[in-house]
């Protein structure tokens, strides 16, 4: 637990503007209202409030079609998703996935102390799970 937090302080200060203002002014203690920060989607996963999960098209079920669709997100200072695009992933999966996360709402993501906008990439695995076989060796009555 310790380790996410660090981390996420690393990736939240790699995002921050520390450069020196037209005037010299540091600018490193203040968040612009409107800057996007890019944090990894392990990190922001760790924000999530509500998660939906998808439903499995038919379709896709019916073709045995599994895979993972990657999507870009931009996650609003208020946590909601403002901004949903499919990156990869399987055809048939890829609308089920929109579906589902365009619902997931994050706990706002601070930077020195402020809410702030996170550009991120967001995974959603779809599995089968079809059941193993079992040997008759395995079956004993």
């Amino acid at each position: 637990m310790v380790q996410a937090a660090c981390l996420a302080a690393t990736v939240a200060m790699r995002g921050q503007d520390t450069g020196a203002a037209a005037g010299g002014a540091s600018t490193s203690n203040q968040t612009p209202p409107n800057k996007t920060v890019r944090i990894a989607g392990g990190v922001i996963a760790g924000h999530i409030q509500t998660l939906i999960p998808p439903a499995y098209p038919p379709e896709a079920k019916a073709a045995g079609v599994g895979g993972t669709v990657i999507l870009h997100a931009v996650i609003g200072q208020d946590g909601k998703i403002q901004l949903l695009k499919v990156v990869s992933g399987p055809d048939l999966l890829q609308q089920a996935a929109l579906d589902a996360v365009r619902q997931w709402t994050y706990k706002p993501y601070l930077l020195n102390g402020q809410p702030i906008s996170v550009d991120t990439t967001i995974m959603v695995n779809f599995n089968l799970n079809k059941p193993k076989p079992v040997s008759p060796s395995e079956m004993n009555p």
